[in-house]
């Protein structure tokens, strides 16, 4: 699935047809629909996929040494720098879709990434809670999966001056921009401001 980038190129508005993206995931133009009802359905399967992967490769990194924010910090650099490296998996992953009921692969992937998150900072489990029935009690992970996705999509637009091959770069600008809301030091920061302006 991670080839998908290879067929839809980040310049190209919106997605391809079925041709390009039925080659990737090895299915014949002639038999897509054999395969998935339509297009939307092929792009909700790899937007799922590309999830569980990403969800995995978390739990990996949180398995490792080191301080909850360090491999906090750790995962989200690693989400980001995948979504970098995938755009159009990125926005399959991050798009926008209505919650009409109609598909639940996207929501349930999304809901699992929130309980893993949830277990790992707060060791709770949450099988089956809806993230918007426990956004009050689980602030802290609501808040680090906006700025994670905040950073990638940021990043991808090009709105700060950085090289995004670089990978110590990469991680540095991470570290700095989303450390200081999860170590406490962002508070203290805006305690000595309101200090100095008082």
């Amino acid at each position: 699935m991670a080839h998908v980038d290879a067929a839809v190129p980040d310049e190209v508005p919106g997605m391809p047809g079925p041709a390009p993206l039925g080659e990737v995931v090895g299915v014949a133009p002639a038999n897509f629909y054999n395969h998935f009802d339509n297009l939307d359905d092929l792009l909700l399967s790899i937007a799922s996929s590309s999830l569980k992967q990403a969800i995995e490769r978390a739990i990996a990194v949180w398995a490792g040494p080191g301080t909850k924010a360090d491999l906090l910090v750790a995962s989200a650099t690693d989400f980001i720098r995948f979504c970098l490296r995938n755009r159009q998996l990125m926005r399959l992953m991050l798009s926008q879709r209505p919650h009409d009921g109609r598909d639940q692969r996207p929501a349930s992937t999304e809901s699992r990434s929130f309980q893993e998150i949830v277990r790992f900072i707060y060791g709770d489990r949450m099988e089956g809670a809806s993230p918007a029935l426990d956004h009050e009690r689980y602030g802290l992970a609501v808040g680090y999966i906006a700025l994670t996705y905040g950073f990638a999509v940021t990043l991808a637009e090009g709105r700060f001056p950085l090289d995004l091959e670089d990978d110590v770069e990469l991680a540095r600008f991470v570290r700095n921009g989303i450390l200081p809301f999860l170590d406490g030091s962002a508070a203290a920061i805006l305690r000595d401001a309101d200090a100095r302006a008082g």
